[in-house]
């Protein structure tokens, strides 16, 4: 029978207002508790060398909530009557010491209230620290503890520009009836269909006080290895737990269980986050489909990585040096071509002959989404523009950008999803690569009415009419 996974310690300061108080600090700690976090307070001890046992929880706990009341402010702030409160009183002196020292770490002490008026009686060093509301029950605080966003971002707008319908198509000038056609016109979307394992991996963490000291210890594993970059391996860790698609043979699992660093659990049904209903499931279910994605692009066989920038929160192909324009063969929407994934610009006015000023890249943001029970990449072609042709944004990136994106038509963007789905589903005799990230090729509808091409561009715009006509499977006199 596999051991339970390692908790996070949680360590409640508070002040002994009333017993209706202390009745409710209790149930906050054991309902913690029953979540699986290993909530403390000074009710489950007694005959303690309490000011030593107050300093060694602070500084053990992961986090410590700070329920703040009208008593506790006042001991915070030292005004409560000589030789009373003084449990409290010394705790806030540890807090202090501890934001005085270390004032990044503002993310272990959290403020959490029993009703919202109790917000008022939030100490100073704390009210730029987000907060919890007791009052309609802990999820928002477990979620808090979990590091999980109370929200979910809508998904970005496409680089699709908008399309303003040609004035006379419709007018009392011309028969819509001629220009409409039962026969169904296929439109391309941009949501990729995701398969994954059935089964998560799950292994416990041993002798490790948070994630921080387990992920240092991934990379020297790794490099020990002699491999470069980064280690080719996608995780998350939640509650001491280690959670993979993979099936941990590889090297650096198998060596992390060789130096006892990790112990074997039970693996958990992938449903069980994948089909959850429950936010703070599917928000964990998305971080490791994030890592599953820089998995299978960093597997990606080509001559160029395709890698992840933080700075602009996108993966585009890097550039290598001694090599102005990079590009690729991929499947287009009808055959074969060469397409451009990275390019230098020179500098002009540079007195250096040759100089770059910054890089162009062909890129991608992207948005993870579930209807019914499936999941889909949706995919936002982005042009990424860097400084050193890896990673960091140049300072044209904005600019540079949005004038490139400005012009481009549906024919255009259509484009770059054709050539995201030759890199991401794995096009063969194209790109190639191994990966337990499943990426099929994006969702294809059927929509009826339809317009023909033709039809359109006897009234299209000018700029319009020149697109139209570079498609060759347009029969236009």
């Amino acid at each position: 029978m596999p051991a339970l996974p390692e908790t996070l310690r949680v360590f409640i300061s508070y002040t002994h207002d009333s017993a209706i108080h202390d009745a409710r600090v209790l149930k906050l700690a054991n309902d913690l508790r029953a979540e699986g976090f290993d909530g403390d307070l000074d009710q489950f001890h007694a005959n303690q060398d309490w000011p030593l046992w107050m300093e060694k929880n602070i500084a053990d706990a992961k986090y410590v909530l700070v329920v703040c009341t009208e008593t506790y402010l006042r001991r915070w702030n030292n005004d409560e009557k000589p030789g009373k409160g003084l449990g409290a009183q010394w705790e806030s002196r540890l807090t202090r010491q501890h934001l005085y020292e270390s004032p990044a770490q503002h993310d272990k002490f959290v403020p959490v209230v029993f009703d919202r008026a109790d917000l008022a009686f939030v100490p100073t060093p704390l009210r730029n620290v987000t907060h919890v509301v007791l009052a309609g029950g802990i999820d928002g605080l477990l979620n808090r503890l979990r590091n999980i966003a109370p929200g979910q971002k809508a998904p970005l707008r496409t680089s699709l520009a908008p399309v303003a319908l040609a004035a006379d198509f419709f007018s009392h000038e011309t028969d819509s009836s001629d220009n409409l056609h039962d026969a169904p016109e296929e439109l391309i979307s941009n949501l990729f269909p995701v398969d994954t394992p059935s089964s998560i991996n799950r292994a416990q963490l041993v002798r490790f006080k948070s994630r921080k000291g387990f992920y240092p210890l991934v990379e020297e594993v790794w490099a020990g290895l002699g491999k470069k970059g980064s280690p080719d391996v996608a995780y998350i860790v939640e509650n001491g737990t280690v959670h993979s698609f993979d099936d941990f043979q590889g090297e650096v699992w198998q060596e992390l269980f060789r130096r006892k660093k990790l112990k074997p659990d039970s693996p958990m049904p992938t449903a069980d986050w994948s089909h959850a209903e429950k936010l703070a499931d599917r928000n964990l279910y998305t971080k490791l489909l994030n890592q599953a994605l820089r998995q299978h692009c960093a597997a990606t066989e080509s001559p160029y990585p395709l890698a992840y920038s933080k700075s602009m929160e996108c993966y585009l192909f890097q550039a290598q040096a001694d090599v102005p324009i990079g590009s690729l063969a991929v499947k287009a929407l009808k055959s074969n071509a060469s397409r451009m994934v990275f390019k230098a610009i020179a500098d002009n006015r540079a007195e250096t002959p040759g100089a770059i000023q910054h890089w162009q890249h062909e890129a991608f943001r992207w948005r993870w989404m579930r209807f019914d029970q499936q999941w889909f990449l949706a995919i936002t072609p982005f042009w990424a523009f860097t400084g050193d042709g890896i990673s960091s944004a140049s300072r044209f990136q904005k600019r540079s950008s949005a004038n490139m994106r400005k012009p481009e038509k549906n024919r255009a963007v259509l484009g770059h999803v054709m050539f995201w789905r030759s890199v991401l589903c794995r096009e063969p005799d194209l790109i190639r690569g191994t990966s337990i990230l499943q990426i099929r090729p994006p969702v294809n509808l059927q929509a009826s009415p339809s317009i023909r091409d033709t039809d359109w561009f006897k009234v299209a715009g000018a700029d319009e009419r020149r697109d139209l006509q570079t498609d060759q499977s347009l029969e236009l006199l």
